[in-house]
């Protein structure tokens, strides 16, 4: 046996490639490459098989679901003023140890929630690969997503466990001293509003660092009924002292996460009889991650879904800045479903590659191609672009929090070309990388394509296979028969790779799913609470019970084609009559 290194990341080999247009060309390409830690020489590797489309849909007339996202806040007057006091002294710090982006993008006063549009990617979640899974393809929020997006600029560093953290007598007096004011603050009130009053121009010669204890608190790694947990506060303490944390990773894993437990509340509801509506209960869901970056993250990539987007103010910069407070029409959730399934030809691959005024290119979109040298001295940007590109396990701010990322099935989000990926046993741990030897950057402009394999592979979806006659305008041809698609992928292997056939008996839920995960309370920690509640939703929150929405629009008695169809129709009517109202 021999034991394999992983020391690049990336490949490039000539290869068989399926074109802008479908035709077939052959030509050097650029691949993420996945560890494997241990094989025979003689041995096949073995490719994981596309996943199965989830059939499983979200029956609001089933089981009513409240939907509370507690991480999705909006900032208080008080919050904006103080981050304003603050920043002419902290914001060089605040930009060395990376976390400058996402304290502004806390001060963003509104993004409008669309439940539907969170709930309609849940569905499509799969909770193996960490991926949405679409007819078309996988697609999913990455580390470059959460960077641009969230601002949170700060892939390498520091691990977030704070078990993790040395300890040091003045750092720790510190903490101890923020810990008697969380007590001295009062607890009969949610502690963060009460932590603003009283830190917030007092005095203190520890506001810097109660000020990042709120940010951390409030819009970071929020807690129940606003609490302040205690590790947040070594992390408070250090970053006001220059150190760096990986803040990226955490925030994904939790995101990860909470896309998971949406999708299990989804089958478990589904499977689940609830008995007669006088004695259903509302089943109440609190989410504590940003999940707002998945719903920024759709707008950025779906145009069908797209609002119209606000100018970037040159005092912020932020790309998340143009999707503050604008208005989007609201679908009911089975046109979202519609639109999510036919973006082939609409999806964004590359969203940031794209000008914009007052937003700057981050330094790994360059206009031409090539290779670099990565080193520890390197530009933090590009060390960061080479870590959202490893396959890896993610570790959240709580230990036991960790989440498998797999950006190799996804390359072309990076401007990397798709083979079919290889299936990763067990990831290696993220802050276990030692330095690359070498990076390929793509050209900001390039469009990067699928292998002629993958083609092959992915239509052995049984999705696919079973609606193709019903989708509209997919990417992938009439599946071939198990001898045919083996035959072909041999032919077309120079390493002996063979692809696993699909099973044959269609995986509806697209999830594997231990059965402890059907309790609601096993799966999320408490998070979720079942009881009987006749109460209508809290303001902010989601109730989708099933019932109407003035700005919701019906298109009754045609097929799914059809919808689509007159879907797109006013789609084109709505951006038409928004563009010829848009104010100069």
């Amino acid at each position: 046996m021999e034991e394999l290194q992983q020391e690049d990341i990336q490949e490039e080999r000539e290869e068989l490639m399926v074109g802008g247009d479908g035709q077939l060309i052959r030509k050097n390409a650029h691949f993420i490459t996945a560890p494997i830690i241990t094989r025979h020489l003689d041995a096949v590797i073995k490719l994981s098989l596309p996943p199965n489309l989830s059939e499983t849909k979200f029956q609001a007339e089933k089981w009513p679901l409240q939907l509370t996202y507690d991480g999705w806040r909006k900032p208080s007057s008080q919050w904006k003023k103080w981050v304003d006091r603050l920043r002419p002294k902290f914001q060089p710090l605040w930009r060395k140890v990376g976390i400058f982006g996402a304290i502004m993008s806390s001060t963003l006063n509104n993004i409008r929630k669309d439940f539907n549009l969170v709930m309609g990617l849940a569905e499509r979640w799969n909770c193996s690969t960490n991926t949405f899974v679409f007819p078309w393809g996988e697609a999913t929020v990455t580390l470059e997503d959460v960077m641009i997006l969230g601002g949170y600029e700060c892939v390498n560093g520091l691990p977030l466990v704070t078990r993790l953290l040395p300890d040091i007598d003045d750092l720790k007096k510190i903490e101890e001293k923020l810990k008697r004011g969380r007590k001295s603050r009062g607890a009969e009130r949610r502690q963060v509003d009460m932590w603003l009053k009283n830190f917030m121009d007092c005095g203190s010669t520890i506001e810097h660092e109660a000020f990042l204890s709120y940010w951390l608190a409030n819009f970071v790694f929020p807690a129940s009924k606003g609490a302040i947990q205690d590790c947040i506060f070594p992390i408070a303490v250090r970053l006001a002292r220059g150190m760096r944390f990986a803040f990226a990773p955490a925030v994904l894993a939790s995101i990860y996460r909470e896309l998971r437990i949406l999708k299990n509340l989804i089958v478990a509801c589904n499977d689940c009889n609830p008995g007669e509506s006088k004695t259903r209960r509302k089943l109440e869901v609190t989410l504590y991650s940003p999940i707002q970056l998945v719903q920024l993250w759709a707008w950025e990539r779906f145009q069908v879904l797209e609002p119209m987007s606000k100018s970037i103010s040159s005092s912020i910069e932020l790309r998340a800045a143009r999707w503050d407070n604008v208005n989007f029409l609201f679908l009911e959730l089975e046109h979202i479903r519609i639109a999510l399934d036919s973006g082939k030809d609409t999806f964004r691959w590359r969203p940031y590659a794209v000008f914009l005024d007052n937003w700057q290119f981050p330094k790994f979109y360059k206009e031409k191609d090539g290779w670099v040298v990565v080193e520890t001295d390197m530009d933090e940007e590009i060390v960061s672009f080479a870590q959202c590109l490893r396959v890896s396990e993610l570790v959240g701010i709580e230990e036991e929090t960790i989440e498998v990322y797999l950006p190799h099935r996804v390359a072309m989000q990076f401007g990397l070309d798709q083979d079919i990926p290889v299936h990763v046993a067990r990831c290696p741990d993220w802050r276990n990388y030692s330095s690359l030897l070498s990076l390929y950057i793509p050209s900001r402009v390039f469009e990067p394509n699928i292998t002629s394999r993958y083609k092959k592979w992915w239509s052995q979806s049984t999705f696919l296979e079973k609606n193709a006659s019903n989708q509209a305008d997919c990417l992938m041809e009439k599946e071939p028969s198990s001898a045919e698609r083996i035959q072909d992928n041999n032919a077309d292997s120079n390493d002996k790779m063979q692809v696993l056939q699909p099973p044959s008996t269609p995986v509806h839920t697209g999830v594997s799913m231990p059965e402890e995960t059907y309790d609601v309370k096993a799966e999320i920690g408490g998070s979720v609470r079942a009881f009987a509640n006749s109460n209508e939703g809290e303001a902010g929150n989601s109730s989708l019970n099933g019932g109407g929405n003035e700005h919701i629009f019906e298109i009754a008695e045609l097929s799914q084609e059809d919808r689509l169809r007159e879907l797109q129709r006013r789609f084109a009517r709505i951006k038409k009559f928004k563009a010829s109202n848009r104010r100069p």
